[in-house]
């Protein structure tokens, strides 16, 4: 390995490293987008293909030019040698039919790639959603789970002063087991979630992350009946099948014109080599217009116009199907997220009357009308509701998020 290549790959480790090792002490959802956007490795094959495709765009354009070539034979003793210039005078927009069909796929890949991006945030989005609602559920087993040991710890006592059974005990037991279930469920879901999550970051989890999210939302309303033709036609997705459709249409007219004759400009100068007596020698310039005309190929042009047109059916199919799938797509988010909102308020009532019974066991415990099991069992009542209803407006988030990824709309700002 040369010292080059040596350099190069330690520039390379230093200059990853710090892109996949990011500190993240206090991530919050607008700033996962922005390191999706900037890291995320699927965007960055959208922006490879693009450059890719504009380069390719330019091999066509560049036929617009003199095409110069030199031959020469060694040794050139007693040899000839020549340099010839082509230039394309006219080829019935054959070459202008290919250059255009070519700027189609361009804007066909641009769409989709805008397309995808506004796709990878929402499922960042609902990612970020998710991972906070298994951290919420976390703490809430872990809580619950001093309230069950204190419950098994009395179930104890009891057991010893003859005042239950055994299958008290028993049963105090099983719940905690259970409980700790619920946490072995959680946390591995949370891991899970957490791995995926960062994969759309395009960067490697840190070893110290904590999430920050503002527990806000709004009545997010929309019509799904509104949705008309008009706005389906601006999704990304679908833009991106119409300048597929536009550069098969305009390569099947490129097609076309290849049973016509291409018109050419040809300016060339020959010389002889050494050994050659100066009487034979032959040097000369010549040019003039010539025509290239393929007159049978075969039927290789005929079946290329079938496939083309074959291809185009099937992308106006697909076009239609597109257009009812989003349409059916968005009935179902709107109506999963309506769903979704009314549960808020059903949770928000159970979470307010478990605030209320917990401020009045609190109460009662001060004057000592009520053991310490019953103070954290109301404690633990009111917390899980209050978990209950947190999660239920990330659920809210989530239905938001996924009617975002059916309509194409940024519904967030």
């Amino acid at each position: 390995m040369t010292r080059f290549t040596c350099l190069f790959f330690i520039i390379y480790i230093l200059t990853a490293s710090s892109v996949w090792s990011m500190d993240l002490p206090n991530l919050t959802l607008d700033s996962a987008l922005q390191i999706a956007e900037e890291n995320n490795y699927e965007l960055t094959y959208l922006n490879d293909e693009l450059d890719a495709r504009e380069s390719t765009k330019k091999q066509y354009t560049a036929r617009f030019f003199p095409q110069v070539s030199a031959s020469a034979i060694y040794p050139f003793y007693g040899r000839s040698s020549a340099i010839t210039v082509d230039q394309l005078i006219f080829d019935f927009g054959k070459l202008s039919k290919r250059i255009n069909a070519g700027k189609y796929m361009i804007k066909a890949l641009y769409y989709k790639k805008q397309g995808r991006k506004h796709e990878i945030f929402v499922e960042v989005s609902e990612k970020f959603y998710r991972i906070i609602k298994a951290r919420n559920l976390m703490e809430h087993y872990t809580q619950e789970e001093k309230t069950l040991l204190k419950k098994v710890e009395q179930s104890k006592a009891f057991l010893d002063a003859g005042r239950i059974s055994s299958l008290e005990l028993a049963e105090a037991s099983i719940a905690l087991g259970k409980n700790e279930l619920k946490i072995i469920q959680t946390r591995g879901r949370m891991q899970k979630l957490e791995e995926e999550f960062f994969i759309l970051l395009g960067i490697v989890k840190p070893e110290n992350v904590t999430y920050s999210s503002e527990l806000k939302y709004e009545k997010i309303e929309l019509d799904s009946s509104l949705i008309t033709d008009s706005h389906i036609n601006q999704f990304y997705e679908i833009k991106a099948l119409e300048m597929q459709i536009m550069s098969t249409k305009t390569n099947i007219a490129a097609i076309y014109r290849d049973f016509l004759p291409n018109l050419v400009a040809r300016a060339a100068y020959r010389f002889e080599g050494k050994g050659v007596a100066e009487e034979d020698k032959d040097n000369d310039l010549i040019g003039g217009l010539g025509a290239t005309w393929e007159i049978f190929n075969g039927g290789k042009t005929y079946h290329e116009i079938r496939s083309q047109k074959a291809n185009l059916r099937a992308q106006m199919t697909k076009l239609r199907l597109m257009k009812q799938s989003i349409t059916s797509k968005i009935k179902l988010a709107v109506i999963d997220a309506d769903t979704s909102f009314y549960k808020i308020g059903v949770y928000d009532k159970a979470y307010k009357a478990s605030s209320s019974h917990f401020q009045y066991l609190k109460s009662k415990y001060n004057n000592g009308e009520a053991s310490e099991v019953e103070l954290l069992e109301a404690e633990d009542l009111y917390k899980k509701q209050k978990v209950t209803y947190e999660n239920a407006i990330y659920d809210y988030l989530i239905r938001v998020a996924r009617i975002e990824k059916a309509t194409g709309f940024d519904l967030r700002q």
